[in-house]
């Protein structure tokens, strides 16, 4: 199951690439398309807050404590969203954005990420290894690098112009970043190291 997982990320990675070459996709609709991956990894993370540290045999071992974490996740990061999507705003001009940007980074990147969750933390039992906390502070951990690495990128594209080619250039190095964080990520929740999947054909 695991090539499914990553067959998946490197498909909805390639969404951009087939924007950039097919549907005249303009910078800051890729740069868009990634703000939306940030709200993807947000939404999926609840859940995996809720089954964090869970053993599996009573529910998600829900809470005062786990709700609260939950409700202070959600504030915090939906500044934090706020934040990064007015600096693109404030920093990218003209802000135009295509409609399919939109609508297939919810769908492409849903599907990823759904997939992610279903196979490796809820499948793989992640959950047990990581608290309440740890998962709290997953995604920050996960996408503040790369979107300072892409938006620096993208600003320097800006500068010398939006060629398609630079813009490929700009997926290809957030693939990258995004199957070493991937790989980092679930190593240190045990998938990666002997884990059993589930038996499948």
């Amino acid at each position: 199951m695991k090539k499914y997982v990553l067959s998946s990320l490197v498909v909805s990675n390639l969404v951009p690439l087939l924007g950039i070459l097919l549907l005249d996709w303009s910078l800051f609709s890729v740069l868009f398309f990634y703000w939306l991956e940030s709200a993807v990894v947000g939404i999926y993370n609840i859940p995996r807050m809720l089954m964090a540290g869970s053993t599996g045999e009573s529910g998600s071992g829900g809470g005062k404590h786990r709700t609260a974490g939950v409700l202070f996740f959600l504030v915090h990061y939906s500044g934090f969203m706020a934040g990064h999507g007015v600096f693109l705003f404030a920093l990218f001009q003209p802000a135009s954005i295509e409609l399919s940007a939109v609508l297939l980074g919810f769908v492409s990147l849903g599907i990823s990420h759904g997939v992610s969750f279903a196979v490796n933390y809820v499948g793989h039992k992640e959950y047990r290894n990581t608290t309440l906390s740890e998962q709290m502070l997953a995604p920050y951990q996960r996408i503040v690098v790369m979107h300072i690495t892409i938006i620096a990128l993208g600003f320097l594209i800006s500068l010398l112009g939006t060629s398609a080619i630079c813009m490929v250039l700009l997926v290809i190095v957030k693939i990258i970043i995004d199957l070493v964080a991937h790989f980092r990520e679930h190593l240190r929740l045990g998938t990666y190291a002997g884990a059993q999947e589930p038996n499948s054909e």
